[in-house]
């Protein structure tokens, strides 16, 4: 009923993209929402899909805002909302949101409070401090010289209209905001109980729990049980692919094997050398990279095949063997795959066209396998893994040559086991 719920709120009569498990996102205006289905209307037809089938769905016709003077507050569940920092107690954080609403957070669901603008040449230092597993509250501040920022371990008491009291050693010590860049509170174990992330045109995410609908306002039920209302209006998209697939991106391998960059015979084969500082430092490139392709004009690019780019994906190159451990925990792995647009088009010979080979094995035995021809339209994978402990991507030479076997596996995903 949520995913139902906030579907028909936000987009009945809007133009909207739908992301889907098993194919291309489909355009269209949405017009039937039924138990187990929306359709829409693409190309004056209508179109039937199943809600199971649904990543994501994107308000069109909404833009997301200018970045203003507020500060965010980052939840441990994934929530990051912009607003301004309002007062802190013992109990409960709370704030005055973008979206003109006084959001009452209880201290423990409250990971970290950006007061003031962000600074984003401190950005990896901000990061930094929001990845540590840390016992104490921190005060993140400002140094004088503006080269970046310092901190305090101590307990963040309370605050003020312009300061705020921090326990340092045992003793108060009343800090000035405009001082402070940030706060993050001592790591805390809690369970997220949102499931859909609402993403706001002001830049916030909130993650919800329940939604319902009052005339144009939408009531979301947060993950801390305060009732928030939005205009619909200011909805830039949904989300409920949480817990649902990982990216193969987003997984570490358990073992990575590389046989050689040139077919074994070739003229090239000894070329570079492991065992000379530039031949490593060069075979590195050619080794697995993670939503990017290595090597452009001017650094890393993006994934791209047939002109159109992907932010998740894998790109390898032969000869090698990936093996990730699934561990029984997935149903289906679903990729698409072909010769990454940087040199697709570059290296036919007459007509014969550079091949590159893959072959995909679950607990080592072969599940799939294909010739992928460098200029040819990405290939759909779409495989059941059910039960299945190592799946092995095995990149080697097509045909011989290693000229343009630049492999992507684009938006490659494993769904969850239910």
């Amino acid at each position: 009923m949520l995913i139902l719920q906030l579907i028909a709120l936000l987009l009945t009569s809007l133009e909207v993209q739908v992301d889907l498990l098993d194919g291309d996102p489909v355009k269209g205006l949405l017009t039937v929402i039924s138990a187990d289905e929306l359709t829409l209307t693409v190309d004056s037809q209508p179109t039937t899909i199943s809600l199971n089938n649904v990543i994501a769905v994107t308000n069109q016709s909404a833009a997301a805002s200018s970045e203003d003077e507020r500060g965010q507050m980052l939840l441990v569940d994934g929530s990051a909302i912009a607003c301004n920092l309002q007062r802190i107690s013992a109990k409960e954080v709370v704030g005055a949101a973008v979206f003109e609403e006084e959001l009452s957070i209880p201290r423990p669901a409250v990971r970290a409070i950006r007061p003031g603008p962000e600074n984003r040449e401190w950005a990896d230092e901000w990061s930094a401090f929001l990845d540590r597993e840390n016992e104490e509250d921190l005060l993140i501040l400002k140094k004088k010289d503006g080269s970046g920022l310092d901190f305090y371990g101590g307990v963040i008491s309370a605050t003020s209209d312009d300061r705020i009291e921090f326990i340092l050693d045992g003793d108060s010590v009343p800090v000035p905001l405009t001082r402070i860049y940030g706060l993050v509170f001592a790591a805390q174990e809690t369970k997220a109980r949102g499931n859909v992330a609402i993403q706001l045109t002001d830049t916030s995410t909130l993650m919800a729990t329940n939604l319902s609908l009052q005339e144009d306002t939408l009531q979301v039920e947060a993950s801390w049980n305060q009732t928030i209302t939005l205009p619909s209006a200011s909805v830039l998209s949904i989300d409920f692919s949480r817990g649902r697939f990982h990216y193969l991106s987003d997984l570490d391998p358990i073992k990575e094997t590389y046989r050689g960059i040139h077919p074994e015979g070739s003229l090239l084969e000894d070329l570079l050398k492991a065992d000379d500082v530039l031949g490593e430092e060069a075979l590195n490139l050619w080794k697995l990279q993670r939503d990017k392709l290595p090597m452009g004009p001017l650094g890393p690019l993006p994934l791209k095949l047939r002109g159109k780019v992907y932010r998740k994906g894998v790109w390898l190159f032969p000869s090698c063997r990936i093996d990730y451990a699934l561990d029984g925990r997935y149903s289906r792995f679903q990729s698409l795959v072909g010769v990454d647009d940087e040199v697709a088009f570059n290296c036919s010979r007459g007509d014969q066209p550079s091949k590159v080979k893959l072959t995909l094995l679950a607990d080592d035995d072969e599940i799939w396998s294909e010739l992928i021809e460098a200029p040819a339209d990405p290939l759909t994978i779409n495989l059941d893994v059910t039960g299945v402990r190592t799946l092995s991507v095995d990149v080697d030479f097509g045909d011989g040559d290693s000229a343009c076997d630049f492999l992507d596996l684009a938006d490659a995903r494993l769904l969850v086991v239910p």
